[in-house]
């Protein structure tokens, strides 16, 4: 039986790993980050901050979705002041439960369509929790489940197809586009 820490271990490395698979290489820009910076970034699109009492989950702190998204703290204020993100203060901290968030940072689309149906939203990590586990009696599913499935639907639609997927198929080059191609 492995501990609680351990398991929180290798759920990090885990989600570090599938985020290592969404990194979009040609965008990388290799002359103006270090190794260091790079890795920085990456360990910053891991939540922070686990609630379990009450059951929020993970969550991001401003500092992280700043360095994770490469945002101001201004521009992340204005999300969550405009309606586009959910946001509480937890401590002394405002967060940002990662369940709203796409692999790559940005908020899923059905977030908009709840956070709008909220008539003020959460200050604290209770009303959060409780908001996220109510079950709307139209659609009989709660905040949490529809953010959940959302972002399952949106992991599977960004997998990196196998191998055996693949099909490469090579235009064949008409003799002046090969000349030209090959200046």
């Amino acid at each position: 039986m492995t501990s609680y820490t351990e398991d929180v271990r290798v759920d990090l490395a885990r989600a570090l790993i599938d985020r290592l698979r969404t990194v979009n290489w040609d965008h990388v820009s290799w002359s103006e980050e270090c190794p260091e910076a790079m890795a920085d970034r990456m360990f910053a699109s891991l939540p922070t901050v686990f609630i379990n009492d009450p059951a929020v989950g993970a969550c991001f702190t401003t500092r992280g979705l700043v360095m994770w998204r490469g945002s101001t703290r201004q521009a992340i204020y204005q999300e969550r002041r405009s309606g586009r993100l959910l946001g509480f203060l937890h401590g002394k901290k405002i967060v940002y439960p990662a369940l709203q968030f796409s692999n790559t940072g940005r908020p899923l689309l059905e977030l908009r369509t709840l956070l709008a149906k909220l008539r003020m939203p959460p200050e604290n990590a209770d009303q959060a929790a409780n908001w996220l586990d109510t079950v709307d009696p139209t659609s009989e599913e709660s905040p949490r489940a529809l953010l959940t499935a959302a972002s399952i639907r949106q992991r599977d639609s960004n997998r990196t197809p196998e191998l055996g997927q693949v099909r490469i198929i090579r235009e064949k080059l008409k003799p002046e586009r090969l000349t030209t191609e090959l200046r």
